[in-house]
């Protein structure tokens, strides 16, 4: 191997051209030719002997040699030895004896010694050999290495430009660097003389001017920056533009809560800040990711009623009633909620009929286009095809109904067999009007419907179906509708049962009341002037009639007195019948009556079966009373004006719709002042009751009024308001966008009351306003623990967005404020921290410029694989007033004495530390017993550092000038593995 090739392969593997090793010097052995033979050498008793002038000679000869050599080393730059090979005889370099150790590779070259020495055996021109002593010594290192051969190059390369570009600056303390990161980020590093940071900025600056005025602010108030130990947390109080504010943190810094105002003195912070540590451990958390129902009590009572609020706290809907206690208020949403589900929507300003349910039976109600009840059924029904039948039957009559006018009682002569019990069966099965039409068809099996004076033998028959179609029946009845009495039989035309009425007003005046306690025979006279007789019970029912007429009065006593002998009924008393008579029998159990003239013709009978015997007289009474009233024909349903109480002034006038049956259809809504006035309203309702709109409504109807500013509310089966909407929606389709909304997720609103103070959960948006300050935000959010139970189930965790917290009063105050987090769960967690940390929170007060201790749980990387053992780690920041960090630690880590070691020391460092611009690579020379050297590159980063300490700082000076003329075009070689298999190529 030649001397050029050893040269390049031991400089290479040393790192010439890389700062590894530094200048050389080089011996160079003097032989023997040099002193001749006039140079005689002896061995003597005293070693080495020569002349006086062979001495001088030898030593012109060396002080030659030195100066060829020095010479020779400054022309031909150290690390670069192959170009001396080149010079020197390259031609006649001969490869070393197999015997020779020339390609070993010195340790130092591999990193492994710092010094090293070589010899090179060298061939001259003339072919003798000569050998160079070499001494081989590290200068400087990198302190971090890269992870790839061509990454080391080009960190080779990079390091050559700043050596030639590095200027030098001395540091006697500490020094602050200025350094560009890249682009607009610029940082700073506050490092002591021996190069270790002890402080960082605690986020990067978008400008030179930006990060110069932090430094400057750090140095004028940092040596005087208050030490405060939160602990586990605590209230912290900042002042920020002649205000006060505060915050709540946690034990490393993170913002849990912040105040919603401002305050003007500390004192009222501190106060502020106490008070909401209570609140926040007993408020309950609601998150509302819909909407929800909010009960609360009505101000200044001890009354309650409910709210419908959405996601933010708005209210959507708002109670009319209010309630005696919260249980009943309660009650009353959670009926409106389950409504809700089947709730119909109908248009306030639409004509319609309503189908509606109350309890177990169904109604309905005709409401005019100023939504106003105008008719409505009197009783209800049992099924809803039921109450729609009666419905059509109204609406079907009423546009030709008839106006009837009576006072006190009237006789209705209406058409047989018009009954509608068969389409329409009250829920309790019967009513007057049944009465009334078995009475008529002759189901009162007291006496026959026939004329007696006929002879027929019909007084037996009870079949319910003889009223056919075209005869014609009567009744007496009140003006209040109470059935008074009823014709036995239906007549053939009205005229005919004008006439029955006319003859029973004849007769009734000067009938008498009578009963018989015992069975009785009767005589009596046919209007044919025929005499007949009947033997009746004591109750009243026909026990045997004559069997023929007889010509007088005797012959029927005669026939009737010979019955008598040859029967038992010899205690039955003879009564003879000369004027009309009311008499009162018995119906199985019940009482009843009936009316007979003078001749024994029945002409009417009771509508119905009275309880006992004076109740039957009294009605038979009231017929007597009202027997004169006048009669009217119902061909027609018709209205029927009354007043309730006509002996008042305040009297009001309403009317019911009365089928020819004698069944009320439908009544009024409400009263009229003057009878005129009614009669106005019915001409308006024939034509509203025409309409073919009908809809079915539930226990909760959704009622739309309005057009451009469209609101809705919400009614109950009475159509009393319940609850209105406060929100306007621009229209109809608007607000019927709004209902389905709220329908849909109505019945899983979550019910809550604000006692003190509730924490208010809901996904911001984030265009909005945030609900903390920046820098509350930013600090939250890098330190947000997202693992937590979120105690409901709310499928929002799997979706990422802003979700806070409010704390609020029942007033709707805003209390407080959170920070944001991504999920629900992260937010529910901080919850969880802040309630236990709130109680024993204290205020701080941050004035100024303060350091902050930080402890941080971190998993120690000594241990095993196996394991995963906690370490506690504490740490510092400076902070501003406001809470806002400046610098951290750059050395996070031990005890908390540890840190306040740290602390007292930047203080310290800070008041002395130099201000540097790291506007080019600079070589830093610093000294603690001897003077050492470091080149930090523009960001920062140190590139290379001295393995070497100088005496002096002229000397560490002239190492550094030797570095500077001579590694920037040194050759990158390669040592180690690699350099057995691999070259790499020269770096010009």
């Amino acid at each position: 191997m030649s001397v050029s090739q050893l040269w390049r392969r031991y400089s290479s593997a040393a790192g010439f051209g890389n700062g590894a090793i530094g200048a050389s010097i080089v011996f160079v052995a003097l032989l023997r030719p040099l002193f001749g033979p006039s140079g005689q050498l002896r061995w003597g008793d005293r070693g080495l002997e020569m002349s006086p002038w062979v001495a001088l000679g030898t030593g012109i000869i060396l002080f030659a040699g030195v100066s060829v050599a020095v010479v020779a080393l400054t022309r031909h730059p150290q690390g670069r030895l192959d170009h001396l090979a080149d010079h020197s005889n390259s031609d006649h370099v001969k490869e070393a004896q197999s015997g020779t150790t020339g390609s070993t590779v010195p340790e130092v070259l591999a990193g492994e010694e710092t010094t090293a020495g070589q010899f090179a055996l060298v061939q001259t021109n003339d072919g003798e050999w000569v050998w160079h002593a070499l001494h081989f010594e590290t200068l400087a290192a990198s302190p971090t290495g890269a992870t790839s051969r061509s990454a080391a190059a080009d960190n080779v390369t990079h390091l050559q430009t700043a050596l030639e570009r590095a200027s030098s600056h001395e540091l006697e303390d500490a020094a602050i660097r200025i350094s560009n990161l890249s682009g607009d980020d610029w940082t700073w590093t506050l490092v002591r003389p021996d190069g270790e940071a002890v402080a960082t900025a605690a986020g990067d600056a978008t400008d030179r001017e930006q990060v110069e005025a932090a430094v400057s602010t750090l140095k004028d108030r940092g040596p005087d920056g208050t030490i405060i130990d939160i602990g586990r947390g605590a209230f912290a109080l900042t002042e920020r533009d002649d205000r006060w504010h505060w915050h709540l943190v946690d034990d490393e810094r993170t913002t849990l809560a912040v105040s919603s105002k401002e305050f003007r003195h500390r004192e009222d912070t501190e106060s502020a800040a106490t008070a909401i540590g209570s609140l926040l451990t007993d408020a309950r958390s609601v998150a509302v990711e819909t909407v929800a129902v909010e009960l609360e009590q009505v101000e200044d009572t001890d009354r309650w009623t409910w709210q419908i609020v959405d996601s933010q706290g708005e209210t959507l809907v708002d109670a009319t009633a209010t309630f005696d206690d919260r249980t009943d208020a309660e009650a009353a949403v959670t009926t409106v909620l389950e409504g809700l589900e089947s709730a119909a929507v109908t248009v306030a300003d639409q004509c319609a009929y309503e189908l509606f349910p109350v309890e177990s039976q169904w109604h309905w109600r005709l409401v005019d286009d100023t939504d106003r009840i105008v008719a409505h059924t009197p009783v209800g029904r049992r099924t809803r095809g039921q109450a729609r039948q009666a419905l059509e039957q109204f609406r079907d009559a009423a546009p030709n109904g008839a106006i009837t006018n009576f006072e006190g009682a009237a006789y209705e002569i209406h058409p047989a067999g018009g009954t509608l019990e068969a389409e329409w069966p009250d829920s309790t099965g019967t009513d007057d009007a049944t009465a009334m039409t078995d009475t008529a068809t002759g189901t009162d099996n007291t006496l026959s419907t026939t004329d007696t004076a006929t002879g027929t033998d019909d007084a037996r028959s009870t079949d319910a179906t003889a009223a056919t179609a075209g005869q014609w029946n009567w009744r007496l009845v009140t003006d209040d509708r109470t059935c008074l009495a009823v014709s036995p039989e239906p007549a053939a035309d009205a005229g005919h049962a004008r006439a029955a009425i006319n003859r029973l007003q004849e007769q009734a005046v000067s009938a008498d009341i009578c009963h018989f306690e015992t069975a009785s025979f009767r005589v009596y006279q046919t209007d044919d002037g025929e005499w007949r007789w009947r033997l009746l019970d004591a109750g009243g029912a026909v026990l045997g009639d004559s069997d023929g007429a007889h010509d007088s009065r005797n012959d029927a006593i005669e026939a009737m007195l010979t019955l008598k002998e040859r029967t038992s009924d010899s205690e039955a008393a003879v009564v003879e019948v000369e004027t009309a008579t009311v008499e009162l029998h018995t119906v199985g159990e019940q009482w009843s009556w009936r009316l007979l003239d003078d001749t024994g013709v029945l002409l009417a009978t009771a509508p119905k079966r009275y309880p006992s015997k004076a109740a039957a007289r009294e009605a038979a009474n009231r017929v007597r009373t009202h027997s004169s009233a006048e009669s009217t024909t119902m061909d027609r349903a018709a209205f029927q004006p009354f007043s309730d109480d006509t002996n008042s002034e305040n009297a009001r006038w309403h009317w019911r719709f009365v089928h020819p049956s004698g069944k009320t259809l439908a009544v009024s809504a409400r009263g009229f002042a003057t009878r005129d006035g009614l009669l106005e309203h019915v001409s308006d309702l024939r034509e509203l009751a025409a309409t073919e709109r009908t809809q079915t409504t539930g226990p909760v109807t959704v009622q739309l009024a309005g057009d451009d500013a469209c609101r809705f509310r919400l009614l109950d089966h009475d159509r009393t308001p319940i609850a209105e909407s406060t929100v306007p929606y621009p229209t109809r389709d608007a607000a019927r966008n709004a209902i389905d909304s709220l329908v849909r997720v109505a019945p899983d609103a979550p019910l809550f009351t604000i006692d003190e103070a509730v924490l208010w959960l809901e996904c911001a948006d984030t265009s909005a306003d945030d609900v903390a300050d920046t820098s509350a935000d930013d600090d939250a959010n890098a330190s947000a623990d997202g693992d937590a139970d979120a105690n409901d189930d709310d499928g929002s965790d799997e979706e990422h967005a802003d979700w806070r917290w409010t704390l609020i009063d029942e007033e709707r105050t805003v209390l407080a404020r959170s920070p944001t987090r991504d999920t629900q769960t992260a937010l529910r967690s901080q919850i969880d921290s802040l309630r236990r940390l709130a109680p024993h929170a204290e205020p701080v007060p941050l004035t100024g410029v303060s350091f902050d201790l930080v402890e941080r749980s971190e998993t120690d990387s000594s241990t095993t694989a196996t394991e995963d053992t906690p370490r506690e780690r504490w740490q510092w920041r400076l902070l501003e007033a406001d809470g806002e960090p400046v610098a951290v630690d750059a050395r996070p880590g031990g005890s908390k004495a540890d840190v306040h070691e740290r602390m007292d020391s930047v203080r310290d460092l800070l008041a002395d530390a130099d201000v540097l611009t790291l506007e080019e690579p600079v070589f830093e020379l610093y000294a603690d017993e001897e003077w050492a050297w470091r080149l930090v590159d523009t960001t920062g980063e140190t590139l290379l550092e001295s393995t070497q300490t100088y005496p002096t700082r002229q000397a560490v000076t002239n190492a550094l000038e030797t570095m500077r003329t001579t590694l920037p075009a040194g050759a990158v070689t390669v040592a180690g593995a690699e350099a057995e298999t691999e070259t790499e190529p020269e770096t010009n």
